[in-house]
């Protein structure tokens, strides 16, 4: 294959080809290199990015890694998980600028343990929280990636890396993903081990990853859940899909609209059921008993850093989130989890 071609490889189709020796494991790497060096001067999707430390893992696991089911294949690891390494800044490189961990994240070990050649860490907001960071849109640089995870949706969107991980309190994930035009997984509660990865709200944080195809996702979930079938087969049901009809249509723009519409033909010959829905009201005020969640449990994991950092280590939006989140009542914070609990079922009823 021609090196312009290779960045375009989907993990699973580079794993194909490193298996049948169509592909070596550093020409691979290298082809990703070049696609960095060329784009991130623009793009600005990684926080620590060093080429010849990169060539160097690709070599070793050339010679030596595990043949597992990542065996070569490039990954992005968003900036609040934990790298031996290399920096792990948590996206606050006033406070953390030269920290270094002694350890992998679980992830990050299962994935190296895979095979799997961590490239670099891409750029987050502060402690996962709502800066918009330096990253900018892959598909044209005026336009916002989203956060917190945009380093990592950017970085594969716009072919530097097949895989990536990243994580979502809110949002963090799913949004990346559509605005940079990559698939975003956000997984169950609890569905993958989030050791090591740092928090933001514990009781709605999640370790997910990000791809440019569905069976990359799915070759991912292998590996961090350890089943072979995940993702794999047909469900033991198909999947039954809401597509909203009540006041969130009124928020959107007629070409999301459109984009839906498009979308209900594909899902249908895939044999999933579409049903026309509308969120109960009783669902609607979850996003502020979120917001509630949000606050509190950041005020808290962010303790140390508020009450004992730098000057200036926090910036004046994680400050204010903070604040904001030491004023919050725990009687209204508990009212907020159990109405967390009740719409959780409430959603379940619905497919």
């Amino acid at each position: 294959m021609t090196a312009p071609a290779l960045h375009h490889l989907s993990a699973t189709e580079a794993q194909r080809l490193i298996r049948a020796k169509k592909l070596g494991v550093v020409e691979y790497a290298d082809a990703l290199i070049r696609r960095i060096e060329a784009r991130e001067p623009v793009l600005k999707a990684w926080q620590h990015f060093d080429a010849d430390a990169a060539r160097a893992a690709a070599r070793w696991v050339e010679r030596n890694g595990p043949a597992g089911p990542l065996h070569g294949i490039p990954l992005g690891v968003k900036d609040i998980i934990e790298t031996r390494d290399m920096p792990t800044t948590y996206g606050a490189a006033p406070l953390y600028g030269r920290h270094r961990p002694a350890w992998d994240a679980s992830c990050v070990a299962l994935a190296k343990a895979a095979g799997a050649i961590v490239m670099g860490k891409t750029v987050t907001s502060e402690f996962a929280g709502y800066y918009t960071g330096p990253t900018v849109n892959p598909h044209d640089p005026t336009r916002s990636p989203a956060f917190s995870s945009m380093g990592s949706a950017a970085a594969v969107a716009d072919y530097h890396v097949p895989l990536a991980f990243g994580s979502q309190t809110g949002g963090s994930i799913i949004r990346p993903a559509a605005h940079c035009g990559a698939v975003g997984y956000m997984p169950s509660y609890g569905l993958f081990n989030t050791t090591g990865v740092h928090n933001l709200a514990p009781s709605l944080d999640h370790l997910g990853h990000f791809a440019r195809t569905v069976d990359d996702i799915a070759l991912m979930g292998q590996v961090l859940s350890g089943d072979a079938r995940f993702g794999m087969g047909a469900p033991a049901r198909p999947p039954r899909i809401g597509y909203l009809t009540g006041w969130e249509k009124r928020r959107a723009t007629p070409e999301i609209w459109r984009a839906m519409e498009d979308a209900r033909a594909p899902l249908a010959k895939a044999k999933a059921t579409i049903v026309e829905i509308k969120i109960p009201k009783s669902l609607v005020a979850l996003s502020e008993h979120c917001v509630t969640v949000i606050r509190y449990e950041t005020a808290r994991t962010l303790a140390h850093e508020y009450l004992h950092g730098t000057p200036g280590g926090l910036s004046a939006t994680m400050r204010d989130l903070v604040e904001s989140g030491l004023a919050v009542k725990r009687e209204d914070y508990a009212k907020a989890m159990e109405a967390a609990h009740t719409g959780r079922a409430r959603l379940a009823a619905l497919f």
